[in-house]
């Protein structure tokens, strides 16, 4: 393993998790706070991920972080390893032409569903963040984060659960290849 994760934080600030966890389960918000960790960049693939380290940043016990964990195992996120635990996966090259692949299949599927269903405002808005994606002049964060909301936009507009279930969990897995991808 080339890297670990024992001194950096999940949680940029511990209360701020726990504000947002309004309603949500112990679990729930830890696993959402893995998964924005890793869309941040704060974990990457081969990060080491403490179970203690985590309840303990969050103020939660450990059931629901290992909860969360096994979901995330469950997602292909996190690979428990013998004598190491559990760890942030790395993909293979294979892999990750595999999720591209299907990436195109799921973007087109969504654009022919959105122009069958999706409203004038909605065109509207993705016309907009694709024109302020066009005015980034590299592929920053902020650029990410523009493509991010665009396709979101595009899967709502699909108005296909399936569809939409099928994207995050592909996003999900293209979390493993860094912030910006």
């Amino acid at each position: 393993m080339s890297k670990t994760q024992s001194n950096r934080r999940v949680a940029k600030d511990p209360s701020d998790a726990r504000e947002d966890a309004r309603g949500r389960s112990g679990a729930e918000t830890a696993y959402d706070l893995i998964l924005s960790s890793l869309q941040e960049g704060i974990l990457r693939a081969g990060d080491r991920v403490r179970e203690e380290d985590i309840a303990e940043q969050l103020a939660l016990s450990r059931t629901p972080v290992r909860e969360a964990l096994r979901r995330l195992e469950a997602d292909g996120i996190v690979e428990h390893r013998a004598r190491i635990g559990a760890i942030i996966r790395e993909l293979s090259h294979t892999e990750v032409v595999e999720l591209y692949e299907m990436r195109v299949v799921l973007d087109r599927t969504a654009a022919t569903l959105a122009a069958q269903h999706g409203t004038e405002a909605e065109f509207d808005r993705l016309h907009d963040l694709n024109q302020e994606i066009a005015q980034e002049r590299s592929y920053s964060a902020r650029a990410a984060a523009i493509n991010h909301q665009f396709h979101q936009g595009l899967y709502r507009a699909g108005r296909n659960r399936f569809l939409l279930e099928s994207a995050r969990s592909l996003n999900n897995s293209l979390l493993l290849l860094g912030p910006t991808t």
